[in-house]
């Protein structure tokens, strides 16, 4: 079973929520050779083109917005740069997809590269930037020096069985480790999009945007692991797909209510917590009263993620997801007890 959501987040990383989310059974496996004589529609690719095309559904309603739909190496799909071209200026959104595949290109002179990563080798160096390399199980996290080069590229359209695409010039942005630490991987992108790269700020942005999309990873951590949605054991797809837009949300409020408090930390707690939520952390953490004026939402998402296992020490960073996901769920367990203690109190008077 397969779940493709297409979620939103700002570029300072705050979950907005799921645009629209596509789930599906896959019935056997599909050999390679069996996909190459298929169209994109008929192929589980098609799923990204579908998530372009409701970013553009959403970009028609909210023209004062700037939407880009970011895909990993996955949707590095023609058709979907294809797909640009059809919707007009006004109503399509831009998108940033990592390639995987090294195309060919359609030059003229002799001298020039034929080949995708070969043309933004040849491009000129736009700049450096500095790029937080994620922590993964066999991967410490750690700040990487990016050098950064861009250029426009003319794409040899690929062979397709019934159809011919159109010959296109997109836009790509390479950012190369060129020194990584010693016995570590170095660090590479090559995105390609449709938003301009001619100057460094732009290229950077490219590059910045796209390390939003390691929120995605988190969104699944939680949704797997916080969640546990892998271990649902219901019958039918109509308990389960219930069950799997519940628990969307819930991911989604993890997200949303960790930045948020990052970006905006004096906001009102009761944006995002019930009154009854945040009194019962302030209560079962602090051992004390709860004040009458709703404390700050940073200081709200700390008590919570204290529940979790948050320490707080003085060089630990913020709360992360895993504290935040075990402290809600003790938090609903501390609100229902209060709420009971009040019931009994108030039957005695």
């Amino acid at each position: 079973r397969r779940l493709h959501p297409t979620i939103a987040f700002t570029p300072s990383r705050i979950c907005l929520g799921v645009v629209k989310a596509a789930y599906w059974a896959r019935e056997r496996p599909s050999p390679r050779h069996e996909r190459r004589h298929k169209g994109v529609d008929e192929k589980e690719s098609r799923h990204w083109l579908e998530s372009y095309q409701d970013s553009c559904a959403l970009q028609a309603q909210m023209p004062d917005s700037l939407l880009v739909n970011l895909a990993d190496r996955e949707g590095d799909i023609y058709e979907w740069f294809a797909e640009y071209q059809d919707y007009a200026p006004a109503v399509r959104a831009e998108w940033i997809v990592r390639a995987t595949q090294n195309r060919d290109l359609l030059v003229e002179p002799e001298n020039a590269a034929k080949w995708l990563w070969s043309a933004l080798d040849q491009a000129p160096v736009l700049g450096y930037t500095e790029v937080n390399v994620k922590p993964r199980p066999n991967r410490a996290a750690r700040l990487a020096h990016i050098t950064v080069r861009a250029a426009t590229v003319p794409l040899k359209p690929p062979a397709r069985v019934g159809y011919r695409l159109p010959a296109l010039s997109i836009n790509a942005v390479l950012a190369r480790e060129e020194t990584p630490p010693a016995g570590k991987e170095p660090l590479e992108w090559l995105l390609l999009t449709s938003l301009p790269v001619v100057s460094f700020e732009q290229a950077t942005t490219v590059v910045a945007w796209y390390a939003v999309r390691w929120c995605i990873e988190v969104y699944f951590h939680v949704l797997k692991s916080g969640c546990q949605i892998k271990r649902l054991h219901l019958e039918t797809e109509e308990r389960l797909r219930p069950c799997l837009a519940l628990y969307m949300v819930i991911a989604w409020r993890v997200l949303f209510s960790l930045m948020l408090a990052r970006t905006a930390p004096d906001m009102d707690c009761e944006i995002v917590f019930d009154p009854r939520e945040w009194r019962a952390a302030y209560i079962v953490v602090k051992r004390c009263p709860p004040p009458l004026t709703p404390p700050g939402l940073n200081e709200v998402i700390r008590l919570v993620a204290s529940l979790g296992g948050y320490l707080g020490r003085k060089h630990d960073g913020p709360p992360g997801a895993k504290a935040m996901w075990i402290g809600l769920q003790r938090l609903r367990d501390f609100v229902i007890a209060l709420e009971a203690q009040q019931d009994v109190a108030m039957r005695c008077v």
